[in-house]
């Protein structure tokens, strides 16, 4: 047989030592280290090493995340770019009030310019007693107040409350000429309305003829009506600043377009003439015993009405009689 490789053990070449030792009974049996458990990933289960939340799941949250990212982009842009103008009016309306002017409406006038209707511009009050200055002038503006109202007859129960500090705004109902009220507007306490009002001065048998204006200023047949494109004007502008506490301020840097006023209209109507037929034609139902009667004078050069009288049952007829009553033939003289 060949010589044993050298290096590799054999029985012979073992040792006493080496035998003994390892079947001796007192020595302790060799041990395994347990294989080492690896960590579960973050977000997974610590047993299972499942994730604690699904895959579709973080996709999903991450998608609506992501789509309300855009819609508030959408909504920005929507608010900064499409409708800037919008909201940058919207803006300038908080801190400045635009009003209509109304205009003035144009006078009727006789043919030989009596006035017969004309507009007024007249004055609502209202007081706010708290705005009442509470320094040395709050004892002066109280009794300008009082000075001023009592003046233009306003009942002293409507006086003590607007005086009254612990009320609110307090509106007169009344209306008046701006130069009644003059010292009043001129507190800060004191706010002014103006309105326009319709005043019909002309003799009672050609008021229909001219025509009335209802409340709210609108023509109400005759005259008024059908020449009611001159008569009306052109509405203006008004810009005023509005305070923290909602009171209007003027301001020169806001834009201001004045109301342009109506024509005036003149008739061929004469106011002496009509006041004389109205009378003559009273005294000859007197003289006569008659209920009723007409009067129409005319210009006999050009055929232009200069008066227009009716009565009926004793009174001047509420319509123009002259002109809406039939007549039988041989009735006109």
């Amino acid at each position: 047989m060949s010589a044993p490789r050298s290096g590799v053990p054999t029985m012979s070449n073992l040792s006493p030592s080496s035998s003994s030792s390892s079947s001796s009974p007192s020595s302790s049996p060799p041990t395994r280290s347990a294989p080492q458990q690896e960590p579960a990933p973050v977000g997974a289960d610590p047993i299972s090493g499942r994730p604690l939340v699904s895959r579709g799941r973080t996709m999903f949250v991450h998608a609506t995340l992501v789509v309300f990212a855009l819609a508030i982009l959408a909504q920005a842009v929507q608010i900064q770019l499409i409708d800037r103008g919008k909201w940058s009016t919207a803006a300038v309306e908080q801190h400045v009030k635009s009003q209509t002017v109304a205009p003035l409406r144009g006078r009727i006038l006789d043919v030989n310019g009596n006035v017969l209707v004309e507009s007024r511009e007249l004055v609502r009050l209202e007081i706010s007693p708290k705005a009442i200055d509470s320094t040395k002038r709050y004892g002066s503006a109280r009794r300008v107040i009082r000075r001023e109202l009592t003046a233009i007859g306003v009942r002293e129960p409507l006086i003590r409350r607007a005086l009254d500090t612990t009320k609110g705004a307090v509106v007169i109902p009344a209306l008046y000429a701006p130069s009644d009220v003059d010292q009043l507007v001129q507190l800060r306490a004191v706010r002014q309305t103006r309105e326009l009002r319709r005043f019909i001065t002309a003799p009672i048998g050609i008021q229909r003829i001219l025509g009335t204006m209802s409340n709210e200023q609108q023509p109400q047949g005759g005259v008024e009506l059908e020449l009611d494109p001159l008569l009306r004007g052109v509405s203006g502008r008004d810009e005023l600043l509005k305070d923290g506490k909602g009171n209007r301020l003027e301001s020169p840097a806001l834009a201001r377009i004045s109301a342009q006023p109506g024509h005036t209209v003149t008739l061929t109507l004469n106011r002496s003439l009509q006041e004389i037929a109205e009378r003559e034609l009273a005294l000859a139902m007197e003289r006569t015993g008659a209920s009723g009667g007409d009067v129409v004078m005319l210009d006999p050069n050009d055929g232009s009405v200069l008066a227009l009288a009716g009565a009926r049952d004793g009174k001047p007829a509420a319509n123009s009689t002259p002109l809406t009553d039939p007549y039988e033939p041989g009735s006109v003289m």
